[in-house]
């Protein structure tokens, strides 16, 4: 702090925070992708969600944390927010761009839509 002082650190907080609320309007966009609530901070809760009626979201969107998760590409981890299962992603990096954001939102649409998604999760 002695070196930068005070401002570069709020300057970064601010970066990230206004990442998250980026993010959120990103997944507005989106028809397949729900937020679960507009965010506060840098931490970001979303669920993918499918078109057909006879499918379990919930287990479609552990399918795509755990494929995220073991692709190593992203990270998203997951919470539950009322008995729902939800997508988290908490910005940390600074340099994260636009492009990197929709590319994780195509990337989990890709698997949410996937046939061995599909498959393994109708009721």
């Amino acid at each position: 702090m002695k070196i930068y002082g005070d401002d570069i650190y709020e300057q970064n907080v601010d970066t990230l925070y206004d990442l998250g609320h980026r993010f959120a309007d990103l997944i507005k966009s989106r028809k397949t992708i729900e937020l679960a609530l507009e965010p506060l901070t840098n931490i970001v809760c979303f669920c993918y969600i499918h078109e057909a009626g006879n499918c379990n979201i919930d287990e479609i969107n552990i399918m795509i944390s755990e494929q995220l998760l073991n692709d190593w590409t992203y990270y998203a981890v997951s919470t539950k927010i009322h008995s729902k299962f939800y997508l988290r992603v908490t910005f940390m990096n600074s340099l994260v761009n636009k492009t990197y954001l929709e590319q994780l939102l195509d990337n989990i649409e890709k698997i949410g839509k996937s046939e061995t998604t599909l498959e393994k999760k109708i009721k």
